[in-house]
């Protein structure tokens, strides 16, 4: 028996560990395909601008007035889960479980895209399979791989924009590239990555004309659509895509660095393996130019990115996606053309390290998945049986009790607020007027919500909540609040200010 053990090829052991450990994570995407709460957030956003869309209403709200709901992302992911959800007839329920399938299926392309572009820099194809197959185990890309969000969708355009230039680079049809980059740039308006990597690369092979007649082929429609966005919005697309994401302030040293760290301890397995392709990189090898670059400019933009307030762990989904395609070199190396056998005393060691560190990353996976379903049916049902309108934190509850949402990821305008660039005034007055029949909170006002450690709601606004509501008791986990006694108006009275 032992014999038998250590005749196996050591291809064949690591495929079985990463297949299992790609299994686990369809498992997780499965659970949290139908998980009745929000994955991430603000999931509830981008369902909610879908649904405007799908009812031809317009996807941009002038944030001054009420409702105060925010479309943060460029509009290509709202767009055609809108078209989804009008083709399909869908309700709510119809456009969460669209936006979450959008997103899986993008993950999945990304691991195929992965794996292309690992054969096409000179991987074997065990180990380019691998390459994907680690993608997909990685928990950096939990819980947004079946999350209505725009992250997996726009690495999936820009895994696509570098494949196609990779595949004619040197000739006319290299600026194909442009269009999956574009539409990259309208999913998530950081992914500038692969550009500057491609531009980069350019560079390196002494085209400087090349390189700025590429940034020319992505910047030029890029601007012509923001402009054409913003003055048939009349500038309304400006403030949600430019002003509300940089509303929260920035940690240019401290957010990046934990972010960093963070970044190698969850990408340990890849980064080792990428570090047996070094020989090759330093031997300057041609043929690893291409991700080596992608990889470098994937981090630092994604560690840009998390110097702001708000970002998370799969800002870093794209580096890993660079760092895989480099990973199958080294890989490729270690398993010898499936000739090493397990008995060999380096297949050994590799397999050992593969083992714990996989095993790491589908621990990890299993503490993030959603695997225990938080029913919030009763207070969805609490929150429409309320008279007149109701001011709710959730944006899945909000959206699902059929009444007018109010105001959607407060966190986004507390901010706004602290940099004067909207007045909670208005809603403010509402609450104080007792305007709302239910105010419904994830924490008491005592205790508010926080997320990263700030306050999710306007500090003047929970002041306003605290004066004019008194607690009712918990429902599921939320607090329920009702409107003093105290009040010269009924419960709910007066509708809409």
């Amino acid at each position: 028996m032992r014999r038998r053990i250590l005749a196996l090829p050591l291809s064949g052991v690591l495929s079985v560990m990463v297949l299992c450990a790609v299994l686990f994570f369809l498992v997780t995407a499965l659970f949290g395909l139908f998980n009745p709460r929000d994955t991430s957030q603000p999931e509830g956003a981008v369902v909610a601008g879908a649904l405007r869309l799908a009812r031809g209403e317009p996807l941009y709200l002038d944030l001054a007035k009420g409702p105060y709901i925010t479309a943060m992302y460029g509009p290509l992911l709202y767009a055609v889960l809108g078209a989804v959800v009008r083709v399909a007839h869908a309700e709510v329920w119809g456009a969460y479980l669209a936006g979450r399938l959008v997103s899986l299926l993008a993950a999945l392309a990304c691991a195929g895209l992965v794996v292309h572009l690992s054969l096409r820099h000179g991987a074997s194809r065990n180990a380019a399979w691998m390459a994907g197959g680690l993608f997909l185990a990685s928990p950096l890309i939990l819980p947004v791989a079946y999350s209505s969000r725009s992250d997996v969708p726009a690495l999936a355009l820009a895994l696509a924009g570098v494949a196609l230039f990779h595949r004619f680079a040197g000739s006319a049809r290299q600026y194909l590239a442009a269009v999956p980059l574009v539409a990259a740039a309208y999913t998530k308006q950081t992914a500038v990555a692969a550009v500057a990597a491609i531009a980069l690369t350019l560079l390196l092979a002494r085209k400087p004309w090349g390189a700025a007649a590429f940034v020319a082929a992505v910047a030029v429609p890029c601007g012509v659509i923001l402009a054409l966005l913003i003055q048939s919005t009349g500038g309304l697309a400006a403030v949600n895509l430019l002003e509300v994401p940089g509303a929260s302030p920035l940690s240019p040293v401290s957010r990046p660095l934990g972010a960093l760290a963070n970044f190698l301890g969850l990408a340990a397995l890849p980064l080792i393996l990428g570090a047996v392709a070094l020989p090759r990189l330093i031997q300057g090898e041609d043929g690893l130019r291409l991700p080596l670059v992608y990889a470098g400019t994937s981090l630092l933009a994604s560690a840009a990115a998390s110097a702001k307030l708000g970002s998370d762990t799969y800002y870093f989904m794209e580096p890993l996606a660079a760092t895989l395609i480099l990973s199958s070199a080294g890989l490729t190396a270690l398993l010898a053309d499936g000739k090493r056998r397990l008995g060999e005393g380096q297949a050994v060691l590799v397999a050992g390290v593969f083992a714990v560190l996989l095993a790491g990353s589908v621990g990890t996976t299993a503490r993030m998945g959603e695997y225990r379903y938080r029913p919030n049916s009763e207070v969805i049902r609490l929150a429409a049986a309320a008279v007149g309108d109701a001011l709710i934190e959730d944006e899945n509850v909000a959206l699902k009790c059929g009444k007018p949402v109010t105001i959607m990821d407060p966190f986004a305008f507390a901010y706004l607020e602290r940099r004067g660039h909207w007045d909670a005034g208005p809603l403010n007055r509402r609450i104080l007027e007792r305007r709302f029949g239910i105010i419904i909170l994830r924490s008491p006002v005592e205790h508010p919500s926080h997320y990263q450690g700030e306050t999710y709601w306007a500090g003047t606004t929970l002041e306003a909540i605290g004066r004019a509501y008194r607690p009712e008791g918990t429902v599921e986990g939320y607090v329920i609040y009702r409107p003093r006694p105290d009040s010269g108006l009924p419960a709910g009275e007066g509708g809409r200010s």
